[in-house]
């Protein structure tokens, strides 16, 4: 991929400042993916839906998921 391409992926109609405390929202809300995409909708319609912040609410879904498996499997043993 080249960087023209990597640029228009990620560019973004919304302002860095705001896209970032919606990153740091989805972070924060770890495993609550809905909740956490509600709040980030209140903010600005649309940013739940920007690139970065999509990957940050999947991301944070993600390792929340990880966790709580490891967290059941040691409780098993």
């Amino acid at each position: 991929m080249k960087f023209k391409d990597l640029r228009e992926k990620y560019k973004s109609k919304f302002p860095t400042s705001l896209v970032a405390a919606a990153v740091k929202i989805a972070l924060d809300m770890g495993g609550n993916m809905t909740g956490a995409y509600k709040k980030i909708e209140a903010m600005k319609r649309g940013l739940g839906d920007d690139p970065a912040v999509k990957d940050a609410l999947r991301l944070a879904n993600e390792e929340n998921v990880k966790e709580n498996i490891t967290k059941q499997s040691v409780d098993l043993v």
